[in-house]
């Protein structure tokens, strides 16, 4: 299983417990903003439950930036880092979460964070892989209308964009 397959088997298994679907559920209901933070926790509190034994992860993690494309910050933080335990040491995929209930707007978003992320230093960290997963309303746009337009708007290095639509919720996360 390649990164992409395993980061989104990764996310469709942390989405599937009801205990997400139903905190997304009062979230959407209740019109409640700036969750993205309590997200990464769950995330985090996933991680170490399920795969405790077979990932290692750090969140927030400070990555130097490429002075001659970055200027102004000698330092990112990616969201989260994480390798398979028995892979290359030093060796990681980088997630980036962002949540907005329109779609367009969480693209928007996700594209800031791969443009943060294109000017990290090579040397700091051994990036294996880069993805930004959205969480966004699952209603304004059909899985065929996200993909063309994430074609159509982003210069993607890959062609792996993947939508799942959350069960029991109005949410749907997209990672590219």
């Amino acid at each position: 299983m390649n990164d992409f397959e395993f980061s989104k088997s990764i996310l469709e298994e942390f989405f599937s417990q009801r205990k997400i679907q139903k905190s997304l559920d009062i979230i959407f209901e209740n019109d409640i903003t700036g969750w993205e933070i309590w997200l990464q926790i769950e995330f985090a509190t996933f991680l170490t439950i399920q795969y405790g034994d077979e990932i290692e992860w750090y969140r927030e993690y400070e990555i130097l930036t490429d002075g001659r494309k970055e200027k102004f910050r000698k330092k990112v933080s990616a969201d989260f880092i994480f390798r398979r335990k028995g892979f290359k040491r030093n060796s990681y995929i980088v997630l980036e979460f962002k949540q907005n209930p329109s779609p367009r707007s969480c693209f928007s978003n996700m594209l800031k964070d791969v443009d943060k992320i294109e000017k990290v230093k090579v040397s700091d960290i051994d990036m294996r892989n880069f993805w930004v997963v959205g969480i966004h309303c699952k209603d304004k746009m059909t899985k065929a209308e996200i993909k063309k337009y994430i074609r159509d708007n982003c210069d993607l290095v890959s062609d792996e964009v993947y939508t799942k639509f959350i069960p029991n919720t109005n949410y749907a996360f997209t990672i590219f």
